[in-house]
């Protein structure tokens, strides 16, 4: 099978889920954004894949659940595993997708900055949102990043 028609079908699946509205909390919201960085991975999903998971994760407990199950493992972030951080689990992304850190140059970027939310890195201006079991910021969680 191709991989692109691999990933359609993935988002496939997540889209026929049944679903039921939900208001999520903040902590959720901060897991949905770890399991879709960890789930779309391959090549050939893209930023706008990704964006429509964390979306359709949000809107129901039931594809949430789903996205849980396809990774694998539980909703939480395990710094065994990996300690890096997506930015849609960072308290410095804005809702416009700008990043508050590089408005306030605490980050060298391009202004304005509107960094990939789901790719998993090590920022120095990561503040982590509610849900992060390490409350620790970045130069704490990561003090030789800088």
């Amino acid at each position: 099978m191709e991989a692109g028609a691999r990933a359609a079908r993935r988002t496939d699946e997540l889209r026929a889920v049944e679903t039921l509205p939900r208001q999520p909390q903040e902590a959720e919201r901060a897991q949905a954004a770890f399991l879709v960085a960890g789930i779309f991975t391959h090549e050939n999903d893209t930023e706008a894949d990704r964006a429509e998971a964390f979306g359709m994760a949000l809107e129901s407990r039931e594809q949430f659940e789903w996205l849980r199950l396809r990774s694998g493992r539980p909703a939480v972030f395990d710094d065994q595993e990996d300690n890096r951080r997506p930015c849609a689990c960072c308290r410095n992304l804005a809702e416009s997708g700008r990043c508050l850190a590089a408005i306030r140059r605490e980050i060298v970027a391009r202004l304005p900055y509107s960094p990939p939310r789901f790719l998993l890195q090590r920022c120095p201006a990561y503040l982590p949102a509610e849900g992060d079991p390490d409350p620790r910021p970045a130069l704490e969680r990561w003090p030789g990043l800088c």
